[in-house]
């Protein structure tokens, strides 16, 4: 957006624009008066052009660096050398010594990442809304507030150019003060020296002889001088167009329902059109937690019962920074785990034959087969069986003629917790009694199961799980069927299953049948786990010249080596490999260094040459090796 828009939209009425990424229905609403917590801003209309962090303390995330060697001003000690000079105090609006009509406002005081001066690379400040033909009185006199390091080492004097309105130009020759010195005839301390940031070298900030302006001023262009550093520009003007912010404040809105699974994202509504920049980020019970603008998050299962906002900063040319916040007391809900497929019981209720649990599938927002957390309490008539908490129960004698049913309670961190009890079985059976019918009208009696089936086998991609069948009575056949999630994987009927790329990130489970003739079949439904990615097993690769191995022996310029990757044992099928090379402890940038085969150049003389493979497969973990380094590179 240009200068001249800019001063359009200081004077212009509401014209509504919206950056529109929210969920259309019950949004929280906050203007820029909010009540809760702004984003951390300033008040100087120079902030867009800040450049680097000259103020700062020993606090975490809080170290300046005005000189490029981790020096700069300590935020206290800076303002105790300002309330003794009576010049500067870091935030707050003062006047500059001996000159009171010439006011500015330093940034730097709060603590944190956030630069406080510009680093003068020769580009022009817009000053028009703050000092110029669209301020609210234009200036007629100003000064920098500014130090300089290593100013012994700027050659010539720094000349700032002045752009009027109108299109008549000026400059302004203003000799740099070395900032751990007491300056000199053209600059004035605004803060008494004190101890610097990172050592105890005393040091501080001047304000440059008052230049008198010539016409209305609308920009300035800095030096190209990067010892020079601008804090602000004190002037007789009116600033108060400019410290009001260009886009006249935002609103900012989030659902005033959020759950976990949810996405997420604010409508930001800028009042005079959306600002050159703009930052944006989450807020967790008073934290930040993400930065970006109008960015759309997946509510995690780790916010829930925590309070939600969201903020967002406003920064255009010539302009001090605006701040908004949502407002309403959003508090992230459990997400919602729901029942596919309803926990039931398998097996013959007679005493000293097992009963075994299904837990059942969940599903989420996100998830078709969701991983889940199982409990599961044994019932007899509806009474907690002392003790039996495992997927699978034998019946005692205390059990006989009771139905027994599983109470199965499912949790996933972060979402409801589901309880379901299974349909009960039959009445128990004694030891040893026939369960066929005396009736024929009865239906044919369950196949027992004398020992559960179980999975042995970690489910991870080229890996195999292995169903083992259990024992029954009488003998029956036993079949399987993998499921990947919900859906039978086709052909996968054997008890061993070997896992491929398509289960990377799904739940894997196994549907064990045992029948036999006169019998009920009995369901036994196993769950291996969420496929994880598998391992990538290779041999180191080596360097090769004209087919011959290259290890630890010199190598000439103008040589052609080539990598050679090690042999990949797993996976068998198609294995991608893209190559870095290094000559010595450097990677060699650029396409040269990123393909298969290396022309040794002069510049890698006196250096050992290596080269790094890295190898990606679907469904795969990527692994890199490095070859052995080859001996030094000779001419």
């Amino acid at each position: 957006m240009t200068t001249d828009s800019y001063r359009r939209h200081a004077r212009a009425g509401a014209i509504a624009t919206a950056l529109t990424l929210g969920l259309g229905l019950g949004l929280a609403t906050a203007s820029s008066a909010a009540a809760a917590t702004l984003p951390a801003v300033n008040q100087s209309w120079l902030d867009f052009y800040f450049n680097n962090k000259g103020i700062g303390s020993d606090a975490s995330g809080d170290a300046p660096n005005l000189d490029g060697t981790g020096k700069g001003f300590h935020r206290a000690n800076l303002n105790t050398g300002g309330q003794t000079s009576g010049g500067l105090v870091v935030g707050s609006e003062v006047s500059v010594p001996g000159e009171p009509t010439l006011k500015y406002v330093t940034a730097g005081a709060t603590v944190g990442p956030y630069q406080d001066n510009v680093e003068a690379r020769g580009q022009t400040i817009d000053t028009s809304v703050a000092l110029g033909s669209a301020s609210a009185h234009a200036a007629t006199k100003i000064a920098l507030v500014w130090t300089a390091h290593n100013a012994s080492s700027i050659a010539t004097t720094p000349t700032f150019t002045l752009h009027y309105a109108g299109g008549t130009t000026g400059t302004a020759q203003l000799p740099a003060a070395d900032w751990c010195s007491d300056g000199n005839a053209s600059n004035t301390l605004v803060a008494a020296r004190q101890a610097r940031y990172g050592d105890t070298a005393q040091c501080t900030i001047f304000a440059s002889k008052t230049v008198t302006l010539t016409g209305v001023l609308d920009s300035i262009t800095f030096p190209d001088e990067e010892r020079v550093h601008v804090f602000a520009i004190a002037s007789d003007a009116d600033t108060s167009s400019a410290t009001a912010s260009s886009d006249g404040g935002a609103t900012v809105s989030i659902p005033q329902t959020v759950t976990v699974g949810d996405a997420v994202a604010p409508t930001v509504t800028w009042a005079h059109g959306e600002p050159a920049s703009v930052s944006g980020q989450w807020v967790l019970d008073g934290a930040p937690i993400s930065v970006g603008v109008s960015q759309r998050m997946v509510v995690p299962p780790s916010w829930v019962g925590k309070h939600l906002t969201y903020q967002v900063s406003g920064r255009s040319p010539g302009y001090a920074p605006t701040a908004t916040v949502s407002s309403g007391d959003v508090v992230v809900a459990p997400g919602v785990l729901s029942t596919t497929t309803a926990p039931s019981l398998t097996g013959l209720a007679r005493v000293g034959d097992t009963l075994v649990a299904n837990p059942g599938q969940y599903t989420t927002a996100s998830e078709q087969v969701a991983s889940v957390g199982t409990t599961i309490a044994w019932l007899a008539d509806g009474t907690v069986i002392a003790g039996a908490t495992g997927t699978t129960f034998v019946p005692a004698a205390a059990q006989v003629g009771k139905r027994i049913s599983a109470r199965v309670t499912t949790t996933k961190l972060g979402y409801t917790t589901v309880v379901t009890t299974t349909t009960p079985s039959a009445p128990v059976l004694a030891a040893g009694v026939d369960p066929y019918p005396t009736a024929p009208s009865q239906p044919d009696p369950l196949v027992a199961i004398t020992r559960a089936a179980s999975l042995a086998g970690t489910p991870r991609v080229g890996a195999s799980v292995t169903a083992a069948p259990g024992a029954y009575a009488p003998a029956a056949a036993v079949s399987y069927q993998w499921l990947r999630g919900s859906s039978v994987i086709p052909g996968a009927t054997a008890r061993t299953y070997r896992l491929v790329p398509a289960d990377l990130a799904a739940v894997v489970s196994v549907r064990v049948t045992a029948a036999a003739t006169g019998r009920q079949p009995v369901v036994q439904v196993l769950t291996a786990g969420v496929g994880q990615p598998g391992a990538i097993a290779a041999k180191k690769p080596t360097v090769a010249l004209k087919k011959k191995t290259v290890k630890h022996k010199k190598v000439h310029v103008g040589a052609r080596l080539k990598a050679a990757p090690g042999k990949v044992a797993s996976p068998l099928g198609s294995v991608r490999k893209t190559y870095q090379w290094y000559a010595g402890k450097d990677a060699i940038s650029g396409k040269a260094g990123r393909k298969k085969a290396l022309k040794v150049k002069k510049k890698y003389l006196g250096a050992k040459l290596r080269v790094r493979v890295t190898l990606t497969a679907d469904g795969y973990a990527a692994i890199t090796k490095a070859s052995p380094k080859t001996g030094k590179v000779v001419r």
